[in-house]
């Protein structure tokens, strides 16, 4: 897999957690992350159900395996 240092889009990561080929944070359980996406999903006004449909895979990215 490429580490994506050239500027191509991740097809693994969102831009919120990953650019130019690093993770922009330095959670260490996955479980930090989904607290992170949900809240910048709660302060866009996004209800629970998209919350839930964005941060429910998190803890299956390679990332965390």
């Amino acid at each position: 897999m490429r580490d994506w240092k050239d500027k191509t889009k991740s097809m693994k990561y969102c831009h919120l957690c990953y650019e130019d080929g690093e993770f922009k944070d330095d959670f260490k359980k996955p479980e930090q992350m989904v607290e992170f996406v949900k809240d910048i999903f709660k302060k866009e006004g996004a209800g629970p159900l998209k919350c839930w449909f964005f941060t429910s895979n998190i803890k299956r990215l390679e990332r965390w395996q």
